[in-house]
C-alpha cells in the first residue's frame, strides 16, 4: 500500500540509515539571507535560481518571467 520514494531509498542501505540521514536533512535550517531571498522572490513573483535554472524554466514553460539571482 505504501511505496517509499526512490530518493528516500537512495539515502541509505538500511531503513535505519535512511531515517538518520532524512532526520539530518530536515533538521538543517536555512540562513536568514536565504529566507529573505525566498520571501522577496515569492512576494514579487520572481524565479529564484541560477541563470541556467531560469533558462530551463523558460524553455519548459515558454514563459519569460522576471528573475532574481540566486
Amino acid at each position: 500500500m505504501l511505496t517509499p520514494h526512490r530518493l528516500y531509498l537512495s539515502l541509505g542501505e538500511t531503513q535505519s540509515a535512511r531515517l538518520k540521514k532524512y532526520q539530518k536533512l530536515i533538521g538543517e535550517s536555512l540562513g536568514a539571507d536565504v529566507i529573505a531571498k525566498i520571501r522577496h522572490s515569492a512576494n514579487k513573483g520572481l524565479i529564484l535560481g541560477t541563470e541556467k535554472f531560469r533558462q530551463q524554466f523558460e524553455e519548459i514553460t515558454g514563459d519569460s518571467p522576471s528573475s532574481s539571482d540566486e
